[in-house]
């Protein structure tokens, strides 16, 4: 037989979310849930199912694909940025290694 009470050290029961507002996750029930524009129809064909930002236009909600071949390329470029900025620079080999492992392998 369940019982009702609780143990001394049990944790409080948490209150059931309203109905309605922000799915239960509070919130004026009548406040409106902000979302971008629909898909621009009348833009040219390469922006096709582009979002519009009020303040900056058209944008894709992701990045376009690269192939491998291209990746690569643009690593070795990244790579021969930073070579040559560290070389112009006189960079200490710590500062090169720091540096090259960011651009590898993002922010930390």
């Amino acid at each position: 037989m369940k019982s009702e009470k609780g143990l001394p050290h049990d944790p409080p029961k948490l209150p059931k979310p309203a109905e309605g507002g922000l799915g239960g996750f509070g919130g004026c029930q009548d406040a409106p849930i902000l979302k971008n524009d629909p898909p621009a129809s009348d833009l040219a064909d390469d922006c096709a199912g582009a979002l519009i930002d009020p303040d900056g236009g058209a944008y894709l909600s992701r990045g376009p694909y690269l192939a491998a071949d291209n990746v690569r390329r643009l690593r070795a470029e990244l790579f021969a940025m930073v070579d040559e900025q560290a070389r112009a620079e006189g960079w200490t080999p710590r500062r090169y290694a720091e540096t090259l492992s960011r651009a590898v392998d993002g922010p930390r």
